[in-house]
C-alpha cells in the first residue's frame, strides 16, 4: 500500500478535436500543480424555534494551476502525443502563422475546449497519464473535462532572474445537460489493469451537444 503519493506526477493537458485530438504533456516543464476540486457551499437559516435550516448551494467550479517553466509559445495541435513548451497557442487560440522556422500568435482566436488529466502511480515506468496503468501497481488519477484556460500571467524574477508561468484552467462542474465533467479513479495492484486507459478527447466522445461523455470505453 502507497503511503504517501510524493515526488513525481504525470500530467497531460488535451485540446478538444473531432478526428485525433492530441495529449501534450506538461510534467517536465511544470513545478507545482494547485487544484481546487470546487466548493459545495451551504447556506444555514435560523428558525423561529432556534432550529436551524441549511441549504446546498450551487456547486463551485474546479479550478487546475500550473506553475511552469515555458520556452516557447506551445502548439496545441502536434502530430504526435509530447511533450510542450508554452500555453501561449492555448491561451490565445489556433491563429497562428508558421514561417521561416518561427511561430508567432497573431490576433486572439476562440481557444476550443481543454481536459486536464492528472496520474500519480508507483509504476516507474508509466510514461502516459491517460494510458492504462498494469498490474500490479497502484495509482490515483484525476480528470477535468471541457474547461477554459482562463488565466495566463507570466513573471521574471528572483536572482538569478528566471522566466516561468502560472496557468490556470478552470472547469464546470457538470455541462449544460448535468453530467459531471470531474472524473475520480484509484487503481488496485490485484486489477489486471490497475487502470483502464482514458478515452480520447473527441466530439463525440466527449459530446458538447448531447451531453455524453465517456471517460473509458
Amino acid at each position: 500500500m502507497v503511503e504517501a503519493w510524493k515526488e513525481k506526477c504525470l500530467i497531460a493537458v488535451t485540446k478538444r478535436d473531432s478526428t485525433t485530438p492530441i495529449n501534450l504533456y506538461l510534467h517536465a516543464l511544470t513545478e507545482d500543480v494547485m487544484m481546487n476540486d470546487g466548493g459545495r457551499p451551504v447556506s444555514i437559516t435560523p428558525l423561529t424555534n432556534s432550529g436551524n435550516l441549511t441549504l446546498s448551494e450551487s456547486e463551485k467550479e474546479s479550478t487546475v494551476e500550473f506553475t511552469a517553466y515555458t520556452t516557447g509559445i506551445g502548439d496545441p495541435t502536434p502530430s504526435t502525443a509530447g511533450h510542450i513548451n508554452g500555453f501561449d497557442q492555448l491561451f490565445f487560440g489556433t491563429d497562428c502563422t508558421y514561417a521561416s522556422s518561427r511561430y508567432s500568435v497573431n490576433t486572439p482566436a476562440d481557444q476550443g475546449w481543454f481536459r486536464v488529466v492528472i496520474l500519480w502511480t508507483d509504476n516507474p515506468t508509466q510514461s502516459d497519464p491517460c494510458g492504462s496503468v498494469a498490474t500490479g501497481y497502484e495509482s490515483y488519477r484525476k480528470g477535468y473535462a471541457n474547461g477554459k484556460l482562463t488565466d495566463l500571467t507570466a513573471t521574471f524574477t528572483g536572482q538569478p532572474k528566471v522566466y516561468k508561468v502560472n496557468a490556470k484552467f478552470t472547469f464546470a462542474p457538470t455541462n449544460k445537460y448535468g453530467v459531471g465533467n470531474l472524473m475520480r479513479e484509484e487503481g488496485i495492484s490485484a486489477l489486471n489493469p490497475s487502470l483502464a486507459a482514458i478515452q480520447d478527447y473527441t466530439n463525440t466522445i466527449f459530446d458538447l451537444t448531447s451531453g455524453a461523455i465517456s471517460w473509458h470505453a
